[in-house]
Parts: C-alpha cells; sequence; structure tokens
C-alpha cells in the first residue's frame, strides 16, 4: 500500500503474491496489479480486507482445515462472514470520502509504506491491535 504525504489514509495497493523479503522482489510480478483508490482507505478497511481474505481463505484451502473437515454450520458461518465483509467494504455509512487518484513513483515496488511514530496510520495500527 501506499499513503497520502500526512499518512492519513492510503491511496493504492499492489496486489499480488507478495515479494521475496531478502531481495524485495515481486513473487510472480505478471501476475500483479497496482490499483490507485479514488476514495479514501484507512487502516480499519485493511483489516477488513483480510479478514475477508481469511474467510475466503478458510472455504477454500485444502488439508486439515479444509471444508470437507468443516461442519456445515461453520461452513454457513464462513459463507456469511464473507457475505457480511463484502457488504461491509462495499456499502458503508458514512460513504468513503471521494479523492483524486495518486500515480505513484516506484510502480510495481512492494513495501513501501514506512510507518513512523508521527504516522497516523500507524497510531491508527497501534490501537487497532
Amino acid at each position: 500500500c501506499s499513503t497520502n504525504e500526512e499518512r492519513s489514509y492510503y491511496t493504492g495497493a499492489l496486489c499480488g503474491l507478495g515479494f521475496n523479503s531478502l531481495t524485495k522482489e515481486p513473487i510472480l510480478p505478471e501476475n500483479d496489479i497496482e490499483l490507485a483508490f479514488d476514495v479514501k482507505f484507512d487502516v480499519m478497511d485493511i483489516i477488513e480486507i483480510n479478514a475477508l481474505r481469511m474467510a475466503i481463505n478458510s472455504l477454500l484451502c485444502n488439508g486439515p482445515s479444509s471444508t470437507l473437515h468443516l461442519t456445515p454450520e461453520r461452513i454457513c458461518q464462513l459463507q456469511d462472514d464473507c457475505r457480511d465483509g463484502l457488504t461491509r467494504l462495499f456499502i458503508r455509512s458514512p460513504p468513503r470520502e471521494a479523492v483524486a487518484p495518486t500515480n505513484h513513483e516506484n510502480y510495481g515496488k512492494w513495501d513501501q509504506v514506512q510507518h513512523s511514530k508521527n504516522s497516523c496510520l500507524q497510531q491508527m495500527s497501534l490501537s487497532v491491535f
């Protein structure tokens, strides 16, 4: 993700399989997509997106945690969690504030957010976790 100058909200995200922590190179750059947000996204939005990703992953994974080993009630709960998460992301009250999309200097580069002690996003992250 990238932020505005004041680091009070996210302005975009690079989505894909991530990067090698040693080389900082993308794992599969041909499958990465960079998005510039046209609304303000904050830490709570990112937390909501990650919770949704976890619920979807629980429904799609293989192994001992796969849906083959879950009760029908648990599968229904995970489906409800996904539906609720999508609804919260797309229908928000009050709506997210519109902003002009920003083009970023380091297009296609992972791990760009530099959190500092003065960062509003860092402060929000600390209060949420």
